[in-house]
């Protein structure tokens, strides 16, 4: 009796079970790099409900929430109310920025920075307001260089944005960063609400290889200090658009995160919304300021 030949695969098949068996992990592999995002975007969102708690309890323990301008940041001033009083005693001076942060004031994301300072840069910033311009006790925001009650915020708490993400960047000066970095816009622009707009189109033109220089590399840095940039931020641009200065006193230091299609917000009254960098403009500004008198529905944003 004679045997059936054997067949074994052919070069073809084998070629198309490895291109298979490559699709399927690569398909695996974007899922589990999502799934660790994910992860990663729900830690943010819990630092900034833990800092929501704190700002409560300096609320409810003195009367008003921090102020956020001057020699200490507000998230200088909660370090208490996060159990990092003996932090909180530490004196205040350059120095300080080479202590490393409460992990609760870093995000997961944003941890590619190899320039010394960047590394101790937060990636929390509070609202100054839409444009943050001077004088400072003018910001139309939740920090300024006074202490607010809740009475304060007209817009009401749920209404106004506290505390958002912001992308650091690298650090690295030779390098700038679309999102990263802090861009100088060079040029005169009318103190008039249509002068105001040409700021925020010219900035969100700005990146690297486009007509304005970067001249800080990175945000976050000093994180104690009350100052724009380092940690504060205004809303006159979206999340996840270009940062940018303009004289005299014209600032986009925007929202962003590397979570994709925009960033995790505290609210003032302790909720944390993920608002997506396609929100209305309009909205987003509404939501900068405390008593702008914006009626802004929760399904906007």
């Amino acid at each position: 009796m004679i045997s059936a030949p054997r067949r074994g695969f052919t070069l073809i098949e084998c070629l198309v079970t490895v291109v298979v068996l490559g699709v399927l992990a690569g398909l695996m592999l974007a899922v589990v790099m999502r799934a660790r995002e994910a992860a990663r975007r729900t830690q943010c969102a819990s630092h900034l409900h833990n800092v929501g708690l704190a700002l409560h309890q300096h609320q409810e323990a003195r009367g008003t929430f921090p102020s956020g301008a001057g020699s200490a940041s507000f998230l200088w001033k909660i370090l208490p109310f996060l159990e990092q009083e003996p932090l909180h005693k530490t004196l205040i001076d350059d120095r300080t920025a080479a202590i490393p942060l409460p992990g609760l004031y870093l995000c997961p994301s944003d941890s590619a920075r190899t320039a010394p300072m960047s590394r101790f840069a937060t990636n929390y910033a509070g609202n100054a307001g839409v444009f943050g311009r001077e004088p400072v006790a003018a910001w139309d925001g939740v920090f300024s260089n006074e202490e607010l009650t809740p009475r304060d915020v007209g817009d009401g708490l749920s209404h106004t944005a506290a505390v958002v993400e912001w992308i650091v960047g690298g650090g690295d000066v030779s390098r700038a960063t679309r999102l990263g970095s802090i861009y100088i816009v060079d040029d005169a622009f009318p103190d008039s609400a249509a002068g105001l707009d040409d700021f925020a189109k010219a900035c969100d033109a700005s990146g690297p290889g486009g007509p304005w220089p970067a001249a800080v590399p990175f945000k976050g840095s000093y994180w104690f200090r009350g100052r724009l940039g380092h940690s504060l931020y205004t809303h006159a641009l979206p999340p996840d658009h270009p940062s940018c200065r303009a004289a005299p006193d014209l600032n986009a230091i925007t929202a962003g995160s590397l979570h994709g299609d925009g960033c995790n917000v505290l609210l003032l009254d302790g909720a944390v919304r993920f608002v997506r960098d396609t929100v209305n403009p309009s909205v987003w500004r509404g939501l900068g300021t405390r008593g702008g008198g914006e009626a802004i529905p929760g399904t906007a944003y």
